[in-house]
């Protein structure tokens, strides 16, 4: 009985770290994906803002 109950115990903590790992496995992906979309995001802007004429001045 009690060698039944360390094979459960040792089963449930395998599972467990498995699971720990991949939740942060699927967190570290995340961060990856947002940090590239806002790289990208910012290389966009300064092509835009590059390609942009000069604003129009008023003349008085």
């Amino acid at each position: 009985m009690d060698m039944v109950l360390v094979i459960a115990v040792l089963a449930s903590s395998a599972i467990a770290g498995i699971l720990a790992l991949g939740v942060m496995a699927s967190r570290i992906d995340n961060a990856q994906r947002l940090s590239d979309l806002v790289r990208s995001t910012r290389r966009l802007r300064a092509e835009v803002a590059a390609q942009a004429p000069p604003p129009r001045t008023r003349r008085r």
